[in-house]
């Protein structure tokens, strides 16, 4: 504190219960100099293995996608167990998470590096069952049951690590707040910091689009339920015309719940 301080910049955003902090110069080890590290990989290539479904306590379905490791020939190794990246989305993985990451998908640079990566499609996304109430309490206990189901498998050495971007961010440190044993890490990227100020009155002036096309978006994603429907063609259909009725019937009251949710 006896420091100067820089006025500048701040380091730390205020929130509505603390102040801004005023960036301070840092002194200590002055003359670290940085150095590149780039890890070799210890895979040629990786291999996605058909779509599976786990079952949560109450019975419903959750749409998991596996990717692993794998050799020159493309045969994933389950000679040794991994440490295992878990992803959370609602936003499809057998659809949009087939396109990029971000939405779900498997990252080549952390697979080739010898970790599994599980994607889950969150309750009532994707091809998983359920009706979607996002971060509600039953998520997160969805998301403890998925950490322990990673856990325990032939391919898994115990350690999760969970990771993404944005709301799949968000799912990481929900899930890291169930305090399984498991979860070593967690490394969320932009994830909702104070939902007042970051969705619903950004610079002070109430914005009214963000919130109606998103749920619009995650909704559509939802009614194609593209692993279900190759899986099964018959309740794959059946599925998606759930996910439309629960859409329909839910929208207008779960926007307002959903905006009190991320406001408080």
């Amino acid at each position: 504190m006896t420091q100067p301080a820089i006025t500048l910049k701040n380091t730390k955003l205020g929130t509505r219960q603390f102040e801004s902090q005023v960036q301070r110069p840092l002194l200590t080890n002055a003359d670290a100099k940085w150095s590149n590290y780039t890890r070799d990989y210890d895979y040629p290539n990786m291999v996605t293995l058909p779509v599976q479904w786990i079952k949560m306590r109450d019975g419903t379905k959750i749409a998991i996608r596996v990717t692993l490791p794998a050799d020159q020939n493309k045969q994933p190794d389950f000679t040794k167990p991994h440490p295992v990246i878990l992803i959370q989305t609602a936003y499809n993985t057998g659809f949009a998470g087939q396109i990029a990451d971000m939405a779900g998908g498997p990252n080549p640079e952390f697979v080739r590096r010898a970790y599994a990566t599980v994607v889950a499609d969150i309750r009532g996304t994707g091809s998983s069952e359920g009706v979607w109430q996002a971060f509600d309490g039953i998520e997160q206990q969805d998301s403890f049951e998925i950490i322990d189901w990673a856990g325990k498998q032939s391919w898994s050495n115990g350690n999760i690590g969970l990771y993404s971007v944005s709301y799949l961010g968000i799912t990481s440190l929900l899930g890291a707040s169930t305090q399984h044993p498991a979860v070593k890490a967690a490394f969320p990227m932009v994830s909702i910091g104070d939902g007042w100020r970051d969705i619903l009155f950004n610079g002070g002036q109430l914005n009214t689009n963000f919130i109606p096309l998103w749920m619009s978006l995650v909704g559509l994603l939802g009614a194609l339920p593209v692993d279900a429907i190759q899986n099964d063609p018959v309740n794959g259909i059946t599925l998606r015309l759930d996910k439309i009725q629960n859409l329909l019937k839910a929208k207008p009251h779960h926007q307002i719940i959903l905006v009190f949710k991320i406001s408080f």
